[in-house]
């Protein structure tokens, strides 16, 4: 994470001369990792994994595999969802993707504002929250919620996914899969304020469902944290959430059309 931040700043050509010592490293497979995250598609063209052969990845709720395989980055976090490959003959070198890299893709011109927070370190606290935010967002929008419950899960993905995230702890131990066995996942979508004990039985999907639609919203920030869910109707719920900014939270309306609820009118405090 640190390193990318870095290479970025440092610019393209100095970056890219790194990238090709790195690669010629006895680890240097990691280097990939690095390329995902600093390299991008060029205009209609396509940005491919290494051809290392079948992934053993994590399993995505569409089955499709992840863009952008064996990383996968949300609210500009970096996690490893890839633990190895099945290959039967020789996988490309790490050199060798480096120089498809630099001449097939473009250079990533989009700072990882959460990396450079990481690498500040001036807020602890508040960047370990993001990193396990966004670990959150990332299994509760792809992951179907069915595997969470299998022994799969807890035995190799569970571990996994909680060794990424520092002093995460027990946070994704995972038991049968039903809304009790995503509350350790979504409490660090919650503001520690939020009673999870207070959701009604009958209304825990429609909780997780309201949940899902917020963190999917167009304007939602990382810094945001739900508060509070009161249901007004069968249909309709106020969300009331927090943020570090200058507001320091608001109040969204949801409502339940077709099937799917939807977040409607936000309104910030002053």
């Amino acid at each position: 994470m640190k390193l990318a931040v870095a290479l970025q700043k440092q610019g393209e050509e100095h970056a890219v001369s790194v990238l090709r010592k790195l690669a010629k490293r006895s680890d240097g497979s990691k280097v990939v990792a690095l390329c995902r995250m600093l390299f991008v598609a060029r205009k209609d063209g396509a940005f491919r994994a290494p051809m290392w052969g079948a992934p053993d990845s994590l399993p995505r709720e569409d089955g499709k595999p992840w863009p952008l395989e064996p990383i996968a980055i949300i609210n500009d976090i970096p996690f490893l969802v890839t633990m190895g490959y099945d290959i039967a003959g020789k996988p490309e070198s790490a050199s060798d993707y480096v120089e498809y890299c630099i001449a097939e893709c473009e250079w990533n011109k989009r700072n990882y504002l959460a990396l450079q927070i990481y690498k500040m370190r001036r807020n602890a606290p508040t960047v370990d929250m993001e990193i396990k935010a966004a670990c959150a967002k990332l299994l509760i929008l792809n992951v179907p919620q069915e595997k969470w419950g299998e022994k799969e899960w807890a035995r190799r993905w569970a571990p996994f996914m909680r060794a990424q995230t520092k002093n995460w702890n027990r946070s994704l131990k995972i038991k049968p899969a039903d809304f009790r066995a995503r509350k350790n996942t979504l409490r660090y979508l919650l503001d520690d304020r939020f009673d999870l004990s207070s959701v009604p039985k009958e209304r825990e999907d429609d909780f997780y469902e309201i949940i899902e639609a917020f963190i999917q919203g167009q304007h939602h920030r990382r810094d945001e944290f739900i508060y509070k869910i009161q249901f007004t109707s069968p249909d309709a719920a106020e969300l009331q959430f927090s943020d570090s900014g200058m507001h320091g939270g608001g109040v969204a309306s949801t409502r339940k059309e077709n099937g799917k609820w939807v977040i409607g009118l936000t309104l910030y405090l002053q």
